[in-house]
């Protein structure tokens, strides 16, 4: 469903709730273009990058929000500007020797900063023969999980081997986990990181093709045109650019035309007017699904012509009913006793001056931690 983004002259200010995440759990948001940015310092401001994103097609940006046990703060004008422009954000980070702590912090970052994804950076750590422990990656993963259940994830590592053999890291725990598989393909400094063998070496580690979605390295002034034929004979859906700090306006235009060519056939998860703004990745439910816990969702990644503003709600679902929850419109919600035993949904709708539309979040089964329902007082009970 081709539709116009945003043009740097359409955007104008816009109101976003301050905590909000977007993408699936499921590929969506992996299937369309990315880029990773490195240091925000590099940037003059968000506004630039944005509108070169945005009118290329891009659909997610991810920032660097920790390297090791060391966090990166990251300012919430450049989420804003972004999710103005449709976009997802999302963090990445550089993990390294302490594999539980730093999911946990890596937790710990989307959530007080409201992002949408979490990429992990996993290297020579997680490389056996490298110095690394086989168990660092059912570690990472595991103490993820146990805190983002749900959250969109992926695995961004070594792209090919200089062997017809498989690179010594437990991909089968990110598989596990639920992590997409953004392999490194660096042709821009490793000749044998050309695309075509990093999707090979993934088959052989045992992603599928779907699950596979190439980093391309436009660092040391290497053209992103040069990948173009290499992306578009893979038959792969989704690459991201790395980094953004190195990109230039060039570089951007030479990749929206494979942008464009891969976003057809693509669903769209919204209804809505026909001009008005499409929902390309559906909002995402972060957070575990227990009696006394938050949850938050986000607008997820928009196809629009000017800027949005979002509005929340939540549904109560039992059987295949689902009604509006009282007093629940914002970004985040508290589970209550009411909604244990019931799914709960989130229905974001969004607008701008040409149309409005709405896309719901999946629903997810409530319970109580360890499954025990509490029993009311002795004295309630008949």
């Amino acid at each position: 469903m081709a539709r116009p983004l945003i043009a740097a002259a359409a955007i104008a200010a816009v109101v976003l709730a301050p905590l909000a995440r977007a993408g699936p759990p499921s590929a969506a948001i992996w299937d369309r273009a990315g880029v990773l940015v490195g240091d925000t310092r590099n940037f003059p401001g968000p506004d630039r990058l944005a509108d070169q994103l945005s009118a290329s097609g891009f659909a997610w940006v991810a920032l660097q929000v920790h390297k090791g046990l060391a966090a990166r703060p990251v300012d919430p004008a450049w989420l804003q500007a972004f999710r103005a422009r449709g976009l997802a954000v999302g963090g990445w980070g550089i993990e390294r020797l302490h594999p539980e702590r730093e999911a946990r912090l890596a937790a710990r970052l989307v959530d007080r900063n409201g992002l949408d994804f979490y990429i992990a950076n996993a290297e020579a750590p997680y490389k056996t023969d490298a110095g690394g422990r086989w168990g660092r990656s059912a570690a990472f993963t595991r103490a993820f999980r146990s805190r983002e259940p749900a959250l969109p994830a992926a695995l961004v590592t070594y792209g090919a081997a200089s062997c017809a053999c498989v690179l010594p890291i437990d991909f089968a725990a990110w598989r596990r986990a639920r992590f997409a598989f953004l392999p490194e393909a660096y042709y821009n400094e490793f000749p044998g990181y050309r695309p075509d063998r990093t999707l090979a070496h993934a088959l052989r580690a045992g992603w599928s093709r779907s699950q596979v979605h190439p980093v391309i390295g436009v660092y040391h002034r290497f053209p992103a045109a040069r990948y173009v034929p290499l992306l578009r004979r893979l038959g792969t859906r989704g690459f991201s650019v790395f980094v953004a700090d190195a990109a230039r306006p060039s570089d951007y235009l030479a990749l929206a035309p494979l942008i464009s060519a891969e976003a057809r056939g693509l669903p769209v998860y919204s209804s809505g007017d026909a001009a008005g703004p499409a929902s390309v990745a559906p909002p995402v439910l972060a957070g575990r699904p227990l009696v006394g816990t938050k949850l938050v969702v986000a607008p997820g990644a928009w196809l629009t012509q000017t800027p949005l503003t979002v509005r929340y709600s939540w549904e109560r679902c039992r059987a295949r009913t689902c009604a509006p929850i009282d007093n629940a419109e914002g970004a985040t919600y508290v589970l209550g006793p009411d909604d244990a035993g019931s799914r709960v949904r989130a229905v974001v709708g969004a607008g701008s001056i040409t149309g409005s539309a709405t896309a719901r979040s999946a629903a997810i089964a409530v319970r109580y931690a360890g499954g025990w329902q509490l029993l009311p007082p002795f004295a309630d009970r008949p």
